[in-house]
């Protein structure tokens, strides 16, 4: 007939779907007919909520109807197209970071810690762009150093902008001081200078990793991206000062608009 099966008209047997996170309510539409409700916003505090009313309800339409009556939570079959306005949640709650610890990991026993949450940055090709609490949700620098482990040898510090953080050279000097290996998820081209790219050499960076994203200024631009040129001739200065062996930068090709002159900017100057 072309009509979606909702999920809510699934059989009571079949597994019922909850979903969550920038990737989903950014666009949550698309995901209607598959999902039976869909957490908009943080979830801190409404993940758990949620679980415990599905977990509570005698049948599937119990828990839809109840999770409909939560104002941040989506559920297609009663909603239609109506989304709810994303929640926020407290910068207390943070921050998140690993439970176990284990070698038997990709991140072999690397203690992951966010020292914050969301972006400043608008990005035109990123969902946290559609950060729900106004930008970056900040972590002091004394929560992050007490919430890791003594022991722990080597450290993740996770966030979408985690460089962007204004203390995390004081962060990384700590971590350093206790002989701690650490990996940083996202270095910005423009806050690599110098105190900041000796801090990474103290804890063990050997390549220092960041994003050229788009391959000319213009596509840059585009992509509201603040990247220049000089902060990347800089930044592979900086690394070559403090001894890093390589640099490497992540890069998209076929951007929206993207020509042929984009690439030849790109070539001759990587």
């Amino acid at each position: 007939s072309g009509i979606p099966v909702f999920a809510s008209e699934r059989d009571e047997a079949s597994p019922f779907i909850l979903a969550g996170g920038p990737l989903t309510f950014s666009n949550p539409l698309p995901l209607s007919p598959i999902v039976d409700a869909i957490v908009m916003g943080e979830g801190e505090e409404l993940a758990t909520r949620c679980l415990e009313i599905v977990a509570a309800s005698r049948t599937r339409r119990d828990a839809l109807e109840a999770l409909a009556k939560i104002e941040h939570v989506f559920v297609p079959a009663l909603h239609g197209e109506v989304l709810p306005r994303p929640s926020t949640a407290a910068d207390e709650l943070l921050p998140a970071h690993s439970v176990i610890r284990t070698p038997h990991t990709e991140l072999s026993n690397m203690f992951l810690i966010e020292p914050e949450r969301g972006c400043s940055r608008g990005c035109t090709y990123c969902v946290m762009r559609r950060s729900t609490n106004g930008g970056m949700r900040l972590v002091p620098k004394e929560v992050v150093l007490e919430r890791i482990p003594r022991d722990a040898r080597r450290v993740g510090l996770v966030g979408a902008a985690v460089s962007d953080h204004p203390r995390i050279v004081e962060i990384l000097r700590a971590l350093a001081e206790r002989g701690t290996e650490v990996g940083i998820s996202s270095l910005r081209p423009d806050r690599l200078k110098d105190e900041f790219v000796e801090a990474l050499e103290r804890v063990g960076y050997r390549t220092l990793t960041t994003a050229l994203d788009g391959a000319s200024e213009r596509l840059r631009d585009l992509i509201e991206r603040r990247g220049r040129e000089e902060h990347y001739v800089a930044a592979a200065e900086r690394a070559k000062k403090y001894g890093m062996d390589r640099m490497e930068l992540y890069l998209m090709v076929g951007l929206p608009g993207e020509t042929d002159a984009d690439i030849d900017e790109c070539a001759p100057f990587v």
